[in-house]
């Protein structure tokens, strides 16, 4: 997708340097999926303009986007910290419902 072509080269970075520099550095990538809940994400705004009779939305309609709560991701974040074992491996999770 290009939205997050972006992210891939830099995880590789990421995850390259902390097996290169594994007594010093553990890497965890978490890559969220669609953010919803509370006021601040993109869903919110699809809401509102449901509301006002029209959804616009970027591309054709079909697509089915995983999605996940602000707060399963808040906790996922913590676990992450607290429950990953520091090693020389590396986590890179995908984050939806």
């Amino acid at each position: 997708m290009t939205l997050t072509k972006w992210r891939l080269p830099h995880e590789r970075h990421i995850l390259s340097t902390a097996a290169s520099n594994a007594t010093c550095l553990t890497a965890n990538i978490i890559r969220p999926s669609l953010l919803y809940g509370h006021s601040g994400s993109i869903t919110a705004e699809l809401m509102e303009s449901a509301r006002s009779g029209e959804v616009k939305w970027a591309g054709k309609g079909d697509e089915r986007i995983a999605t996940v709560h602000a707060d399963d991701l808040a906790e996922l974040f913590v676990l992450v910290a607290e429950k990953v074992r520091i090693s020389i491996q590396s986590l890179c999770a995908e984050a939806c419902s």
